[in-house]
């Protein structure tokens, strides 16, 4: 068995001659834990925001990155959610005047979700409080640790980064 040294992070000490499953284990419960800590620091910045959280934010987010709108399975591709569920957030930012959907000029089948003037305005404002919250979480790594995360990230997202809305790949 290859020698492995890490820090145990829930006992505060080296660990020598540790199992591949042992590694696996705490790369995964780490893993998680981040992501817990992050999305629950990127919530209470966005919740500044009257009417707003970190799912709202993403989606209004994901919906800017398309303005010509998008598709409520285009949304739930890009969150990796359902239909059903992407439906029903869409349903609540459209309650509260964030976004608005249309049908298309040239489809008239189809809707797209589109964010309103309003929806904009507080994605923006919550985007300070969020950038805010984001920059102080990852203060602790260097750039290059930054680039490396993101490096590594986006290897073990399974090349699914770049999802087209549209269903092509």
């Amino acid at each position: 068995m290859e020698s492995i040294v890490m820090m145990c992070p829930m006992e505060s000490k080296f660990v020598t001659d540790v199992s591949s499953s042992f590694c696996s284990e705490m790369l995964f419960s780490s893993l998680v834990n981040a992501q817990i800590c992050a999305w629950s620091k990127i919530d209470k910045a966005a919740k500044i925001v009257p009417g707003m959280n970190a799912a709202r934010y993403l989606i209004l987010q994901n919906i800017l990155h398309h303005p010509e709108g998008l598709g409520v399975t285009g949304l739930a591709r890009i969150q990796r959610i359902t239909d059903g569920a992407a439906s029903k957030l869409c349903e609540r930012l459209e309650s509260i005047g964030l976004v608005i959907r249309k049908r298309l000029e040239k489809d008239k089948r189809r809707q797209v979700i589109m964010v309103t003037p309003e929806g904009r305005a507080a994605f923006e404002e919550a985007r300070t409080h969020v950038d805010e919250a984001t920059t102080q979480f990852f203060s602790s790594l260097t750039t290059e640790e930054h680039l490396q995360l993101i490096d590594m990230l986006r290897r073990l997202s399974c090349g699914e980064e770049n999802i087209d809305p549209k269903g092509d790949k």
